[in-house]
């Protein structure tokens, strides 16, 4: 297969070889690919379905920026892995009155893997991404990924949530979310992966709100795994209800 040739998206090199990069991590559909490793995406504003593979890609990365993004992303999967399958080998987590105290990984590569994925989101022209715009923060998370720069847990912040509907969690959701607000001062970008809400508050520091920040991803390798409800974000279950109730859903269905 010919070459792809082009600008690197990261570092700027060019005319070099391009990868197809996935927008979110390859290990983010391994709950959702079925036998023959394809998976079927249904959007309420969208009334094509049809099936993918191997996850959303498009020409972004160089191979050596791929590397680098994939040596994070490897660190981020097994946080995610081990805290979905509740089965712990490299984590810590005690659990205190219904709280859950997660420790044992590498902060910054867990801080670098997700401000890559919501940067990837960002830069995508894939239309299931169109809500994560970052503006002018689109360069800075560019270089801070370039450099591999240290960020402070306070700046650009992450929580980490576990997901519950109707009481149960279900590790095989990846749904891309609407952008928020907290407090009308700090821009929420967010993100079900494999059943966590992962958000990013797209805030340099200059706003502190102590009651979040108790539940910031930590530069001592620990964080607080919130338990929140599907209800509670920012999701309109009852057109999604729906959705899934209308004609074409139905007769996707019955085929498959």
């Amino acid at each position: 297969m010919a070459s792809y040739l082009g600008d690197c998206r990261l570092c700027f090199e060019k005319n070099i070889e391009i990868r197809k990069s996935h927008i979110v991590p390859e290990f983010a559909y391994e709950k959702i690919y079925n036998q023959k490793h394809v998976f079927k995406p249904i959007a309420i504003d969208n009334k094509n379905i049809k099936w993918e593979q191997c996850g959303y890609r498009e020409r972004l990365l160089c191979q050596k920026c791929e590397t680098k993004l994939s040596l994070w992303e490897g660190s981020f999967s097994l946080v995610v892995k081990e805290l979905s399958a509740k089965s712990y080998q490299k984590l810590t987590v005690t659990e205190t009155a219904g709280i859950e105290l997660v420790g044992g990984f590498n902060y910054l590569h867990i801080k670098l893997a997700v401000l890559s994925i919501f940067w990837r989101m960002s830069i995508s022209k894939l239309h299931m991404f169109s809500e994560y715009e970052l503006g002018p923060y689109a360069e800075l998370f560019r270089n801070i990924l370039h450099e591999g720069s240290f960020v402070s847990q306070n700046e650009y912040s992450i929580v980490i949530s576990r997901l519950n509907y109707r009481g149960s969690y279900y590790p095989g959701v990846l749904m891309p979310l609407s952008r928020g607000r907290y407090d009308g001062c700090i821009t929420i970008q967010s993100l079900v992966l494999n059943g966590f809400l992962i958000e990013l508050h797209v805030n340099d520091g200059r706003y502190r709100k102590p009651e979040v920040e108790y539940f910031h991803v930590r530069e001592s390798g620990k964080f607080i795994l919130a338990c929140r409800n599907l209800e509670e974000v920012y999701v309109n279950l009852g057109s999604l209800a729906k959705r899934f109730r209308e004609p074409d859903v139905i007769s996707f269905f019955n085929k498959t």
